[in-house]
């Protein structure tokens, strides 16, 4: 990992594979956001994005329309490459990525801040937490069904719409999700759909990225 301070905040993380095979892996980057008070936040950049909200144990999927304001606990996954905007009525804060598909926003509420051993009921107001991760994390800890039900709604959420890459990201998580559980014949063909998608596009390297999957099913 990789942190520079400055007139602005740079983190990266970056992973070498020193083995002569591939493998998959997950990663995020968590950042809490000192806010002026959160009823006056609003996020833009995420205009328009499909997301899945997983506050309290719904697994709703909807797409963002207008700015995002937090109301209570708010935990979304958002398909979303762009960078956003969070404006809390005294600054502007943004947040740029590189290398991640997805963007996750999320404030615990007060009744939920209450429990956190790390946070004072009362800082849910004055902290809004904005970070990057990849879907497939869920797979990182183990947790293949809660995977593969957040990947399969992603699917659906995207695939009535034109974006063909977002479309093809899906499709390619729900493949990682596959493979991870066992069931490489369908972690196949979910990659193989996601390959098509991302040809169509002329997205060179997604489309690198969906060959080195189905590659290391023939290895």
């Amino acid at each position: 990992m990789e942190v520079r301070l400055g007139a602005e905040l740079h983190v990266s993380l970056t992973s070498h594979n020193l083995g002569s095979e591939p493998f998959q892996e997950t990663g995020a980057l968590h950042t809490y956001l000192s806010v002026a008070e959160i009823s006056h936040v609003e996020a833009t950049g995420l205009e328009g994005a499909s997301f899945l909200e997983t506050a309290g144990g719904r697994r709703d999927t909807a797409v963002q329309d207008g700015p995002v304001r937090i109301e209570g606990e708010v935990d979304r996954i958002y398909a979303s490459k762009e960078t956003v905007a969070v404006r809390d009525g005294t600054r502007t804060i943004f947040v740029h990525k590189h290398g991640s598909a997805s963007t996750v926003v999320w404030n615990p509420g007060s009744e939920k801040a209450s429990k956190l051993g790390d946070m004072p009921a009362d800082d849910y107001e004055a902290v809004a937490l904005h970070r990057s991760a990849h879907a497939e994390i869920l797979v990182g800890r183990g947790q293949l069904e809660e995977a593969e039900r957040v990947a399969r709604e992603g699917v659906a959420t995207l695939d009535p719409t034109g974006d063909l890459v977002r479309r093809g990201e899906t499709h390619l998580s729900l493949a990682t999700v596959l493979r991870a559980a066992g069931r490489e014949d369908e972690a196949v063909t979910e990659a193989r759909v996601a390959l098509e998608l991302f040809e169509r596009k002329g997205d060179v390297p997604d489309t690198r990225r969906a060959q080195t999957f189905l590659d290391a099913a023939n290895a």
